[in-house]
């Protein structure tokens, strides 16, 4: 649950940069896709290996929260 939620915040931050800034389109759109996909393997880690996993999908999603933030600086 905590997952998804972050996931859509930073979707939602990403929007707010293409509105503003929109060359940055295509490098938002490869990080979106990225995470989608790595949302699969979170709920794979998350079944398989519990709070290891969690605590793994928490880190990519606040990394890629904090890089959709950092591109939106340059």
């Amino acid at each position: 649950m905590g997952v998804t939620y972050k996931i859509a915040v930073s979707n939602g931050g990403v929007a707010l940069i293409v509105a503003v800034r929109s060359e940055l389109v295509m490098k938002l759109i490869i990080l979106i896709v990225t995470a989608s996909i790595l949302v699969l393997f979170i709920f794979h880690l998350v079944s398989l290996y519990g709070l290891i996993g969690l605590s793994t999908s928490m880190a990519i999603v606040i990394i890629g929260d904090a890089s959709a933030k950092w591109l939106s600086t340059l």
